[in-house]
């Protein structure tokens, strides 16, 4: 199975009106906790997917716990979880404090298993989440002024992922 990516076109750096054709990753579907449980207990695992599934969350909620007292959790070659903090500047140390922070972010810096994806990874071009909606609501108008029906409505999409640079962005095929 391929990592499905599209293209898009963004302005580089953000901004600017030099615009540049990036890769942005476009994923299948979603896997939600169950399913990854399921997939998780079904490679050889002696424990059912519940536990497991009881372990994930576990491992979620004393993640948070730990992130909360400050602590950087390393995780084996899942790798290591730690917060960064987002704050306003102001001209003085003596003028900061604690209320200038305005946020937290969870990072992740992956372990070693992960940062060697890319001479793994095979891709495949697909159209973006925005061309398929396109597709599908001309072919489903295509059919209502064919036959007077309609297909009632649409599967799913691919979608979601980020690519480099930012700023406005425009889609290719």
């Amino acid at each position: 199975m391929a990592i499905n990516y599209s293209k898009v076109q963004m302005a580089c750096p953000p901004g600017s009106k030099t615009k540049k054709v990036y890769a942005r990753a476009q994923y299948a579907s979603i896997m939600d906790i169950q399913e990854f449980s399921k997939h998780i207990s079904d490679h050889n695992s002696v424990y059912d997917r519940s536990t497991i599934q009881g372990v994930l969350a576990k491992a979620v909620d004393c993640l948070r716990e730990e992130l909360l007292l400050g602590r950087k959790v390393q995780l084996g070659d899942l790798g290591s979880f730690y917060v960064a903090v987002h704050s306003k500047g102001t001209d003085t140390a003596e003028e900061f404090s604690s209320s200038n922070i305005t946020g937290i972010s969870v990072k992740l810096s992956v372990g070693e298993n992960f940062k060697t994806l890319m001479k793994d990874a095979t891709f495949e071009f697909v159209p973006t989440r925005a061309m398929q909606a396109e597709a599908r609501k001309a072919t489903n108008e295509s059919i209502d002024s064919g036959s007077g029906s309609s297909s009632g409505g649409s599967s799913g999409s691919s979608g979601g992922g980020s690519g480099s640079g930012g700023g406005s962005v425009g889609e290719l095929n």
